[in-house]
């Protein structure tokens, strides 16, 4: 049984073709719901998509039983066919093969219920995938589990405001580029502010909705907070460990898994209530290195414009010439002594300059740790800023050394 609207007409076209001929097609409606043939009259449509692209359609009701005809259709393994009906304001279609056509053909329909109590969440798996520092966006995949556990379809109510109900999904602040693919229906979602809704009929069975989106995070760090609306057996997050670390009050850290060639922080938490709140956060995120902070297409005004003109380009020249570069360790335990001093020294301000790049370096050949290179790098950052800023202040006249 497939909704109407979503089928994906994907027929296979058979090589072998006999004659086309005139056949009665045959068959019955069972509700599922009430385990018995259907007893209300309902129309049956029957489309035959010819393969010169052409259209018929024929139509017949079904009887007290449930049964129905159809008169003179043509078959034939040339032609594709689809079976319809419409029950309680839900279209029922189905394809039918030609082979299929000549026995009887049985379409089921279910009775509908508006309770959202109808629907579980049997998993939701929640993959922060990539961190990007150039924009600043973390890429988050979601695949939620929807189990309608009764024999009913679940129909939304979006007539009666006071009754209003549907299945809905909450995103992160700041969320965008918004991406939903589902087995139930692409075209019924509705945009809720805070997320998501899904308009369309969920038959009985497990059906799978996943999503994307992007959200933005400052420095290295991002704290994301969910709300849940319906209760969830299984929440799963996972987090690549070489893009940061993660920490929930809400769940359990369980085993790292690895998929592919990544290993990833994982953390989980069994029957999330409805309307629970989840926290998650997220920390030593990438971050730009210098260089890319410097030329990044968000900072180019700001830095293109007062930094290198009056100060950065003659820093870099000088850096090219320079001999008897001192060892970043020399750098490091010195740093904190010389930020107030020897404004127009440039020699200082390459030498930090070499030992950003080293960092660079070092954390690219992953001879460093993560989070020693961030330290390191933050502050070398911090001083060379310091250095600039004053030098600028100092040449224009403005410094004053109290």
């Amino acid at each position: 049984m497939i909704i109407v609207g979503l089928i994906p007409f994907l027929f296979l076209q058979s090589t072998s073709v006999f004659a086309s001929k005139i056949g009665e097609v045959q068959g019955q409606v069972f509700n599922q719901s009430l385990n018995h043939l259907n007893r209300s009259e309902l129309s049956i449509i029957l489309h035959v998509f010819k393969l010169d692209k052409s259209l018929e359609t024929f139509t017949g009701n079904t009887d007290a039983s449930g049964q129905f005809s159809l008169q003179e259709v043509p078959l034939s393994e040339e032609h594709r066919y689809v079976i319809s009906t419409n029950y309680m304001g839900i279209e029922y279609a189905k394809e039918i093969s030609s082979q299929k056509l000549k026995e009887s053909v049985e379409l089921s329909v279910f009775n509908t219920t508006e309770s959202i109590k109808a629907l579980s969440i049997e998993s939701h798996l929640w993959l922060i995938k990539d961190v990007d520092p150039k924009p600043r966006h973390i890429l988050i995949n979601e695949i939620v589990m929807v189990n309608n556990k009764e024999n009913l379809v679940f129909k939304p109510n979006l007539h009666d405001p006071s009754k209003m109900n549907f299945l809905r999904f909450s995103l992160p602040v700041g969320f965008s580029d918004l991406h939903v693919e589902t087995d139930v229906g692409r075209d019924t979602i509705l945009d809720v502010g805070t997320g998501f809704g899904m308009t369309s009929p969920i038959p009985p069975g497990m059906h799978q909705i996943g999503f994307t989106y992007t959200i933005p995070y400052e420095k290295n760090q991002r704290t994301i907070t969910r709300r849940f609306l319906q209760e969830t057996s299984v929440l799963q997050v996972l987090f690549p460990i070489n893009q940061g670390s993660i920490f929930s009050p809400n769940m359990e850290q369980v085993e790292s898994p690895v998929i592919g060639d990544i290993s990833y922080h994982a953390w989980a938490a069994q029957n999330v209530q409805a309307g629970s709140t989840v926290v998650v956060n997220l920390t030593d995120l990438s971050e730009l290195s210098f260089t890319q902070m410097l030329f990044s297409r968000g900072n180019a005004k700001t830095y293109l414009t007062i930094v290198i003109p009056s100060i950065l380009g003659l820093i870099l020249s000088i850096t090219l010439i320079m001999v008897s570069i001192g060892p970043l360790s020399r750098v490091l335990k010195n740093f904190n002594a010389s930020t107030g001093q020897e404004f127009s020294n440039f020699e200082s301000n390459s030498s930090l300059l070499y030992d950003i790049a080293y960092l660079d370096r070092a954390f690219e050949l992953k001879t460093m740790s993560k989070n020693k290179y961030l330290t390191l790098r933050r502050q070398l950052v911090r001083v060379l800023l310091l250095r600039i800023e004053r030098q600028e202040l100092f040449w224009s006249g403005s410094y004053d050394d109290k």
